[in-house]
């Protein structure tokens, strides 16, 4: 058996334009076991994961109707039933000033109201993935990322990160784009080598597999079976891409129907982007690339050809007007939402580091700036939060009708994270519940 070889935590595996960044293992920790129990004793790295869905989800489907524990499930949750005891979903909370409906969701996480007041004059502020990334950024190779699940945005109205400036902070709607961002050796070569390389469908761990190789025989069997795992994931997220990008090439069967009145988006399949934008993000952390990390979930013009049941736009449906028709369309949509949700939390769950839960040691916020999108509600926000340490988890907290701000919340998260602040944006104290 080979015996464990010392690593340090940013040791990479390299080949011709690939740096391959490796997960945390056994042997980046100091040796022996009474080392390693104080090394997870000590905690590990903190990180932020923000997933913003910028239709809303439907309330009377998302928020339980009792609250505490033991509460039942409703139809968007469901899907979150094996990891129900890793997440709590709030009622009632919400931004106090933010209005404007659509426009309202940039304010999401900054908690400003940059549409409400006659000429439009007040700019957005730093959002809470950019706050905590003020004060990790440094120790990781990426200070943040941001992902989104299409690029059909097209104006800033679906912008959810934002500089302390103001100025929002584009997101990545590519997954391969994103692929290379996290894995692409900058320093090796030109841009334009690079981009022939992966015309050339030249997989990343081909690339690596030398080292990877050399490195294998090295480990203990512990770490070798952690990276066998972490490898695997790897390729399959580049399978993944390139089936997208193959679908992408081919063209779509002629029908004899009418077109659907809101044009498909550019994408093959949001959800399909979607999965990969989560395994993308589940690596990021694996790696330690980043710690803070926003996926955004735009809307307009998507129309889904293969859900079952839905044959009309994804916007178009969100403004049901109460029509049950429109209404059952679009829990069919936002059950994928969860659905997604689920299998994340459930992946970084049974992801070890350093003897400890990946998702311990990960906040997840998922939510909407908007409450219901059928009547441009800022109101009443759908949130949860998963994983981060949380021992008030498994609940449903109903904060009341005279609600304290969402920002209580942030300021509540940060400070898990470790951020010294007790003070963010709207906020006026922390939301105790959540500790």
């Amino acid at each position: 058996m080979p015996v464990s070889t010392k690593l340090n935590r940013r040791t990479f595996l390299r080949g011709v334009g690939a740096a391959l960044a490796l997960p945390s293992l056994e042997c980046m920790l100091p040796q022996g076991a009474r080392a390693l129990a104080a090394a997870s004793a000590s905690g590990n790295p903190k990180r932020f994961l923000a997933v913003h869905v910028a239709l809303g989800m439907y309330g009377p489907e998302f928020f339980p109707s009792q609250t505490g524990v033991g509460y039942e499930l409703p139809k968007l949750l469901a899907p979150m039933a094996k990891v129900r005891d890793d997440f709590t979903v709030f009622s009632n909370l919400e931004h106090p000033t933010v209005m404007g409906g659509h426009r309202g969701i940039v304010g999401f996480l900054t908690g400003v109201n940059v549409f409400g007041f006659p000429g439009y004059d007040y700019k957005n502020t730093i959002s809470l993935d950019q706050a905590y990334a003020r004060h990790v950024g440094s120790e990781t190779r990426f200070d943040s990322l941001q992902l989104a699940t299409s690029g059909n945005h097209g104006s800033s109205s679906w912008d959810i990160s934002w500089s302390a400036e103001g100025v929002a902070q584009a997101s990545i709607s590519h997954p391969r784009r994103a692929f290379q961002k996290l894995f692409a050796d900058e320093e090796a070569g030109n841009a334009t080598e690079r981009q022939r390389a992966y015309a050339r469908r030249v997989s990343l761990l081909d690339r690596v597999l030398d080292q990877a190789k050399s490195l294998d025989r090295r480990l203990g069997e512990a770490d070798r079976e952690k990276m066998d795992e972490y490898l695997t994931s790897v390729r399959t997220v580049e399978r993944r891409i390139e089936k997208a990008e193959e679908w992408a090439n081919i063209p779509k069967p002629k029908v004899d129907r009418e077109a659907p009145r809101f044009n498909s988006n550019e994408d093959v399949d949001m959800f399909e982007n979607a999965q990969i934008m989560y395994d993308l993000v589940a690596l990021a952390f694996e790696t330690d690339s980043t710690r803070s990390i926003t996926l955004q979930v735009p809307s307009t013009g998507v129309v889904f050809n293969n859900i079952d049941g839905v044959n009309e736009g994804y916007h178009g449906v969100s403004h049901h007007g109460k029509e049950e028709g429109k209404i059952r369309q679009l829990l069919e949509i936002e059950s994928r939402h969860t659905t997604q949700l689920a299998g994340f939390v459930e992946r970084i769950g049974n992801t070890s580091e350093n003897g400890e839960r990946l998702l311990d040691s990960t906040t997840v916020l998922f939510g909407s700036g908007l409450g219901n999108a059928s009547s441009h509600s800022n109101r009443k926000l759908p949130v949860l939060v998963a994983g981060g340490g949380f021992k008030t988890h498994g609940q449903h907290i109903d904060v009341g009708e005279k609600p304290p701000p969402l920002c209580d919340l942030y300021v509540s998260i940060l400070q898990k994270c470790g951020v010294p602040i007790d003070q963010f944006a709207t906020s006026a104290g922390t939301l105790n519940e959540l500790v």
